[in-house]
């Protein structure tokens, strides 16, 4: 069998979500008549997806509906806006929602994208807070998709889910997967035949990129993303602009050398003692686009288990009933039930109680999945 060689063409960041917690806006009365009347405008046909309209500099279509909370949609080939008119400090969620898409992401390299949007924003919304809300990080590699054993036994992986996907075409050898998929909810990663994707997606633009690479037509290209939700950036300590700028390689890092690795399947029953593929150490190498590590790891964190809180609690006010009972020689299970029943009315009226709840509730936000 031919030995494939691998190469990295690109990698990036192909999707970004940021939530803006906005103080006040500073846009005039005639600008927020302008996003109302786009917006009936185009509900006061059947067909129009939404009105265009110049806002700030820049050509936005205003969607015909908003979405939940989020009375107008801007959008455009490179961003999505979602605005939530009540500016309150990002008090209950952030009020400016901000989806980045791919080409805009790799037209202007992912960096100057975020720098360009973020000052862009501030021109026209006072900013207090940013929420990284979504990531997907890619590489794309110069090579064929490997081959792997119809229970995945190569990939070792943190994740709790795997699987083949895609379409399936007939082979003289039997059936060959596109891709493949690992992992759900806030942490997955998507391996497919990139260049099969682009002739059916048409973004030919990717040709382009590639091409700056070395890239000859007719060359199969293999991508590689990993889509990380809000938990996950957080478990990396990602929670600014700042933080997402410096630390991505290392977000590369723990999610092709500790989360997912494809190895040479052995005898060893030790299965993270198995060699690395040549294809994963072209996949690891790829951290090399996004910069230097500065050494940031996953925060380690317990699994919040509501039912062995509850369990343990029950323990506990059985102990404290026992011992009010102890306390007071001749009393009975009515003393130290109605003894548990103050303690426990003290704990809720405390002035405190919301705001170390909110604490605690901060704390299992970023517990591990």
């Amino acid at each position: 069998m031919e030995e494939v060689i691998y190469k990295v063409l690109i990698a990036g960041i192909d999707t970004l979500e940021i939530g803006y917690c906005i103080a006040r806006y500073q846009l005039s009365e005639e600008e927020w008549e302008m996003l109302k009347e786009a917006k009936e405008s185009a509900q006061s046909t059947l067909y129009e997806k939404g009105s265009s309209v110049r806002f700030r500099g820049y050509d936005f279509m205003v969607l015909r509906t908003g979405f939940g909370r989020y009375k107008f949609i801007l959008s455009n080939e490179d961003l999505d806006i979602r605005i939530y008119v009540d500016a309150r400090s990002g008090e209950h969620f952030p009020e400016l929602k901000v989806r980045f898409r791919s080409q805009f992401l790799w037209r202007h390299n992912w960096k100057e994208a975020v720098r360009k949007v973020d000052e862009w924003l501030r021109t026209w919304a006072y900013v207090t807070q940013v929420k990284i809300s979504r990531i997907d990080i890619t590489a794309d590699i110069m090579g064929k998709l490997p081959m792997l054993s119809l229970e995945l036994r190569e990939v070792v992986t943190r994740a709790r889910k795997r699987r083949a996907f895609g379409t399936y075409e007939r082979y003289s050898d039997g059936y060959e997967p596109s891709g493949y998929k690992l992992g759900k909810n806030d942490l997955s990663c998507r391996i497919y035949d990139k260049t099969k994707e682009v002739s059916i997606s048409g973004k030919k633009w990717f040709e382009n990129l590639w091409g700056k690479k070395d890239w000859k037509k007719g060359k199969v290209v293999t991508w590689v993303e990993f889509q990380c939700r809000r938990k996950v950036i957080r478990m990396m300590q990602i929670e600014t602009l700042e933080d997402l700028l410096l630390k991505v390689p290392d977000l590369w890092r723990y999610l092709t050398v500790e989360w997912l690795t494809i190895r040479i399947i052995q005898n060893d029953s030790h299965r993270t003692r198995w060699p690395i593929t040549g294809f994963w150490q072209v996949v690891q190498s790829a951290g090399s686009c996004f910069g230097e590590t500065v050494g940031v790891s996953r925060l380690k964190q317990m699994k919040a288990n509501k039912d062995i809180l509850e369990r343990n609690l029950r323990g506990y006010v059985l102990g404290l009933a026992a011992l009010a009972m102890k306390s007071l020689p001749g009393s009975d299970v009515a003393y130290g039930r109605s003894y548990v029943a103050y303690f426990l009315e003290g704990v809720l009226e405390d002035l405190n109680f919301e705001q170390e709840v909110q604490k605690r509730k901060h704390k299992y936000d970023s517990m591990e999945y």
